[in-house]
């Protein structure tokens, strides 16, 4: 193999381990889904967030604190050939926790 072709096949790789690691983190932080999310850092690393500054596990209880305080809607449209639909889904907190106070590490 070539060097051209295996810089080009390593960026490549390189960006797909990228893009993973991104859809591990949105799809953790969706669903709280504490390992999905948390393979998304390495080991010792910091999270820097407004509003929260510190280390990565503190930053996924306050993020999941956050995040259920939140109502979500996601609109689902599909076209078939005979008829179009769209569904509606909106997900309320299932808590009653408030939003986290400011991370003390931030100030």
């Amino acid at each position: 193999m070539t060097d051209d072709v295996h810089d080009k096949l390593r960026t490549l790789t390189d960006r797909a381990e990228i893009s993973d690691c991104m859809q591990r983190y949105a799809r953790g932080m969706d669903r709280q889904d504490r390992a999905l999310l948390r393979s998304a850092y390495h080991d010792g690393a910091v999270d820097d967030h407004v509003g929260f500054v510190g280390p990565v596990d503190d930053f996924i209880d306050w993020a999941f604190a956050y995040h259920s305080t939140q109502t979500v809607t996601s609109i689902t449209c599909s076209t078939t050939p005979r008829r179009s639909t769209a569904t509606r889904r909106t997900r309320r907190p299932t808590t009653s926790s408030s939003a986290p106070t400011e991370n003390p590490r931030t100030t």
